[in-house]
């Protein structure tokens, strides 16, 4: 799996059951939360995670949707199936 790849299952997963985005950036892996920003924008603006907001309360929370749970299905299952070489 390639970094990008990682990075959005990282967010993905961590958001399986609604996360803020304080709390994904105080558990980031090693991401710097410039890096989280533009994934979780990027994944939001693909529909892969959804977000939360009440703004009176100065509150953003992020969930991942069916979109993104089938997204890390089919990365982990690529990720984990081997690759088999034929010769001709």
């Amino acid at each position: 799996m390639n970094t990008q790849n990682k990075i959005a299952a990282y967010i993905l997963e961590g958001a399986i059951d609604g996360v803020t985005k304080a709390y994904l950036s105080e558990h980031a892996g090693g991401y710097s939360p410039e890096t989280l920003s533009d994934y979780i924008s990027i994944l939001t603006f693909h529909e892969l995670l959804k977000e939360y907001a009440d703004r009176g309360r100065n509150f953003v929370a992020f969930k991942t949707t069916q979109k993104g749970i089938r997204y890390l299905m089919n990365a982990k299952s690529l990720h984990s199936s081997p690759i088999s070489v034929i010769e001709a």
